[in-house]
This record gives structure tokens, sequence and C-alpha cells, in this order.
């Protein structure tokens, strides 16, 4: 067997990565509960979620959670972009007046990487990456402005 070096670089969005953040979803689907024994206190007409509904979703938040997390331990080196840092080219920009986007969410760049690959400079790779990201929206709407 040969080992070849290789680099993976995932782009996905971002979860909370502490310890308590299973807490902070019990924390939240307690609160939940809390506002739908006022709304039946105050009789309140509107129908309520069933409860499998949560279940199903807390369970899926915590596998999903608990994924991100291993994954994050086992990386190389993981960069978070702020939603107010970055943007992207949305698929459908050909029916689109503006080709960039600004994101509604904070970013992971999570670079998975053999044990036999030679180490990289990880904080030119960081610029260039959070520069490669850079929104361009209002820089898009600015040229449109310009030219009208």
């Amino acid at each position: 067997e040969r080992d070849i070096d290789v680099t993976f670089i995932v782009v996905i969005p971002s979860c909370q990565v502490d310890s308590n953040s299973s807490k902070d979803g019990q924390d939240a689907s307690n609160e939940r509960k809390k506002k739908k024994r006022k709304k039946k206190h105050k009789h309140d007409s509107e129908e309520d979620e069933p409860s499998n509904t949560n279940a199903l979703t807390n369970a899926i938040h915590h596998s999903a959670l608990s994924s991100f997390n291993m994954l994050v331990k086992n990386c190389s080196s993981h960069i978070v972009l702020s939603k107010r840092d970055h943007g992207y080219v949305e698929g459908s920009q050909h029916l689109r007046p503006t080709q960039f986007k600004e994101s509604q969410y904070d970013t992971s760049v999570i670079v998975l990487r053999s044990k036999s690959c030679t180490e990289i400079d990880t904080d030119a790779f960081e610029a260039d990456l959070r520069e490669a990201f850079k929104s361009r929206h209002l820089i898009e709407l600015q040229q449109r402005r310009d030219c009208n």
C-alpha cells in the first residue's frame, strides 16, 4: 500500500460546537412547551404541533450536531465564516438581476487531510479563503447603480 496525499475541503452551514449545545436545544424545547401551556391556558384556538414532531426534530438535531462535532474534532482545520463576512453565487443567478448573494448563515469550512500530507501555511490559506468568500453583493449593486 502506498500513502497518498489527500485533502478534502468541506463547506457546510455552521453548527454550534460547544458542549452546551445539546443543553441549549433542550432549553429551547422547554421554552416552546411553556408557550404552548400558556396558549392552552388562555384558550387560544391555534392547534399545537404534535409532540412527536418535536421529539423527531430534537433527535435529528442531536444526531447532526454529534456528527458535526466529531468531524470538527478530527479535522486539520476548521474556519468559520461569519454570515456578515461572506457571500456566494446562487445557482439560479441567470434568472436574477444580480449574480452575488449575501449569506444568511455562518458557514464552516472544514479541511480534512491525510496524515501523510505536508503541512500548509494555515494563516495564508485562511486569508486566501476569506478573500475568496468575501461578499461581492454590495460591490455588484454599486456597479449597477453607477451604470444607470
